[in-house]
């Protein structure tokens, strides 16, 4: 087993190969046309060429006929505005969830460098959504970094939030559309959207999840059948969790212990939201309890960041915190309270009809591949996934796996950190890098 380090105030290096990260310099170009004649020209020469950029013949499409789909486009929000190419694709879970996928092809300069790039597909957390990866200043995003690196870059989004589009038939007002919890992320939603993407690209990908997008990778990279080791070249995962037993989280374990989770559920509480009254009610009663200090929430939530930048706090809470369901909630909770990384808990008889045995079947981390590649990177003032929780993990892996431990890094300085362009995206980039060997054959570049 591999390990970087990095010091708690310092940037970490890769221990065996130098990494350069190259600037692409933006280029922007003013035309200002007289005429509405040529102004017209202009824009249908403009609208062709974006279409050749990002489209590939070859690649499938999924289109869905659905009222459904009148959402806000995360490209539109954020991504182009930026000034990347962006393709908004929609994936149908085969239990009928119509989940958003946003395809950043190359990076603002324009620059393709071979047609056969290698994707990267980046997976959020729990109350978040995909525009996590794009939150930041282009220079300290993943999703604009990657792509700037030259990398094939893909973001999913999780049912329920807002850059995903509804359901075939069941809409958000009912409870069945929000009768789940991350065992159908792993079985239907990362499985289909990094399906999509495997498919569109014939080739293998790279995964990046955080936090729950750790949680739900883990349990899929457990089942055989989902083929997701198949369709992955290598993982990273940051934050990551498996165990929740030893959280230091304030809110956390406040709601667990009082079993919020049951409470809210009692109450007819399908869709968890800190935007509507039950939700909000719910947190502030958890911030009211001893040993709770709400003042910093993210603190309170995340552990003690080292590099947040809390002058743009407002600006995050413009996009989160996302919608997910109690019942994911309750999920969650039940692997604070209990010590196992398992399926979702119906109490002896729901487990009887639901899986045929008195308790919810385990994700086996030591059935994952020997030969799979993961790349775990985790903090040391993490409050969710807590140091003793991914030793757990980490000794439970019998794959091939690299550490990389941040002393001063909590759980959202993985993400939305302000050094976090320093200390790990070049480790994540320099990983992806030894994987790469491409040959050239008659002509065409080939990734082995």
């Amino acid at each position: 087993m591999w390990r970087f380090m990095a010091p708690a105030g310092g940037s970490c290096r890769e221990s065996r190969n130098s990494l350069m990260i190259i600037d692409h310099h933006h280029c922007y170009h003013h035309i200002i046309v007289r005429l509405w004649s040529w102004v017209l020209i202009t824009i249908c020469v403009w609208t062709v060429c974006q279409c050749a950029e990002i489209v590939e013949d070859s690649r499938p499409k999924m289109v869905v006929e659905s009222n459904d789909l009148v959402q806000p486009s995360l490209c539109a929000s954020i991504i182009r505005g930026n000034g990347y190419p962006c393709e908004e694709i929609t994936v149908q879970t085969t239990d009928g969830f119509l989940l958003g996928l946003q395809h950043i092809p190359h990076g603002s300069s324009g620059m393709k460098a071979f047609r056969k790039k290698r994707a990267v597909y980046l997976q959020h957390g729990v109350l978040q959504a995909g525009d996590d990866w794009v939150l930041n200043s282009p220079t300290q995003s993943l999703a604009f970094i990657l792509a700037d690196q030259g990398f094939d870059v893909w973001i999913g989004n999780a049912r329920g939030t807002t850059w995903s589009h509804g359901h075939i038939t069941l809409t958000p007002e009912s409870a069945e559309f929000w009768d789940w919890s991350f065992d159908e992320y792993a079985k239907f939603d990362l499985t289909a959207l990094v399906g999509y993407v495997y498919n569109a690209t014939g080739n293998q990908i790279y995964y990046v999840g955080h936090s729950q997008g750790t949680i739900i990778a883990l349990a899929a990279f457990t089942m055989a059948e989902t083929g997701m080791t198949n369709m992955v070249k290598a993982a990273v995962l940051l934050s990551p969790i498996a165990y929740l037993q030893h959280t230091t989280s304030q809110l956390v374990q406040a709601a667990a212990s009082y079993m919020l989770d049951q409470v809210i559920t009692d109450l007819g509480m399908s869709e968890f939201s800190i935007y509507n009254e039950l939700g909000s009610t719910v947190l502030n009663w958890a911030c009211a309890q001893d040993g709770v200090v709400c003042e910093d929430i993210i603190a309170a939530t995340w552990g003690p960041d080292c590099c947040f930048n809390q002058s743009r706090y407002g600006y995050y809470l413009e996009w989160e915190p996302q919608p997910t369901s109690t019942k994911n909630m309750q999920h969650l909770a039940q692997m604070v309270r209990g010590s196992n990384f398992s399926m979702f808990d119906y109490g002896t008889y729901g487990n009887l009809k639901a899986y045929n045995q008195t308790t919810p079947p385990l994700y086996e981390l030591g059935k994952i591949p020997t030969a799979f590649p993961m790349l775990l990177c985790s903090g040391g003032q993490d409050a969710l996934a807590d140091p003793q929780d991914v030793n757990r993990l980490l000794s439970e892996l019998k794959s091939d796996v690299i550490t990389l431990y941040l002393a001063n890094y909590a759980h959202a300085d993985f993400v939305v950190g302000t050094r976090a362009n320093l200390d790990v995206y070049p480790v994540i980039i320099a990983y992806f890098r030894t994987f790469e060997t491409i040959s050239f054959e008659g002509g065409h570049v080939t990734m082995l």
